[in-house]
């Protein structure tokens, strides 16, 4: 599962999306969430949701983590956003 959600556009808000757009995929085991910065820099996060339903701990730095992050950043690459 895709998810897309775009820059909140009242700079007062506080929410997910007002640093940036975002846009997450959820498989099996990992849902990894993508902050655009800006078009170039981005911030990674990646949860093991099952163990971790409150997404607390950050795995984008472990090997595992590592690995998924650049195989979700792939994919998410070759879907154009703003579908």
């Amino acid at each position: 599962m895709v998810a897309e959600l775009e820059r909140h556009v009242n700079p007062g808000v506080n929410g997910p999306s007002a640093r940036g757009a975002l846009r997450s995929i959820v498989d099996a085991r990992w849902h990894y969430i993508r902050h655009y910065i800006s078009k170039e820099k981005g911030v990674d996060e990646l949860y093991a949701y099952r163990d971790d339903p409150e997404e607390r701990s950050n795995l984008k730095d472990t090997p595992e983590g590592i690995d998924a992050v650049r195989r979700f950043r792939a994919m998410l690459d070759r879907i154009p956003s703003g579908y």
